[in-house]
């Protein structure tokens, strides 16, 4: 098949994505872009905590089917189907993969999809090893 050979992919996020955004960093293509917006919300500005949003987006014009995103994603969250979308070949329109807000990782403060859970990845990895100990 013609498009066995085209690097036009799709990427698909799962909700295991918990924004610690290391796909976009590692593109070498900047196929995967992630943004950051802070805002105060408008009510009673002064006593607001700013509230950060995240968008992790893909163009997949720019994508060369490298799989280094899906090999930095420390939940493996990143799938990378064996089929085109014949709709997107040749096309640079942004597509949205994930959204969402960012709060403190409960242990350690890095940014991190609260709505997803508490901690980041490091943070869960460590929690993780200790309960292991503790079962021993």
């Amino acid at each position: 098949m013609l498009t066995d050979s085209l690097p036009w992919v799709t990427v698909q996020i799962s909700d295991a994505c918990t924004a610690c955004s290391l796909c976009a960093r590692f593109c070498p293509t900047a196929a995967i872009r992630w943004t950051t917006q802070t805002q105060t919300p408008a009510t009673d500005a002064a006593a607001a905590q700013p509230v950060t949003t995240f968008d992790l987006n893909f163009i997949a014009a720019d994508c060369v089917d490298c799989g280094i995103c899906q090999a930095a994603c420390p939940e493996d969250a990143i799938t990378l189907p064996d089929s085109v979308n014949p709709a997107q070949i040749g096309r640079r329109q942004m597509q949205t993969l994930r959204q969402g807000h960012l709060g403190p990782c409960r242990i350690c403060t890095i940014a991190t999809d609260l709505a997803v859970r508490s901690t980041c990845h490091v943070c869960n990895m460590s929690l993780t090893k200790k309960r292991k100990r503790l079962k021993g």
